[in-house]
């Protein structure tokens, strides 16, 4: 549960993801790189409209599920027909929740389920456009 902590952005230099713990000066937004999937040390400025928390938790393929990560949930009531869900932190009620396709519904209640990142509203927003 330790990854509950980190944070991940854009940074500013080239518009690649950086993990790791945030910290905020009178310079800018920065991330503290001690997470190391790029095996990259170091304080990067990043876009502060990028920002996203990591849950803790990970899908059902292992992958570390963060704030604004679209997903599916394959298992349960909620499923492919019912569209892609954003994962977004309900700041009012202190909790993660899924959005989309006019459902809402509290993360802790579906994380039990099958659930699949398949993209981020930043990398991906085409997979919340609703098709009529």
């Amino acid at each position: 549960m330790n990854d509950r902590y980190l944070c991940r952005a854009k940074r500013k230099s080239d518009k690649k993801w950086i993990y790791g713990n945030l910290i905020q000066t009178d310079d800018g937004v920065y991330i503290i790189q001690n997470y190391v999937p790029q095996h990259l040390i170091g304080n990067y400025e990043v876009d502060p409209s990028t920002i996203c928390q990591c849950t803790g938790l990970k899908d059902k393929n292992g992958k570390l599920i963060w704030e604004n990560d679209i997903c599916i949930i394959t298992d349960g009531t909620l499923d492919e027909e019912d569209g892609y869900f954003r994962l977004d932190w309900e700041i009012d009620r202190a909790m993660f929740e899924f959005e989309g396709t006019g459902i809402c519904a509290n993360f802790d209640n579906v994380s039990g389920y099958d659930c699949e990142v398949v993209g981020n509203i930043f990398d991906n927003p085409e997979l919340l456009e609703v098709k009529e």
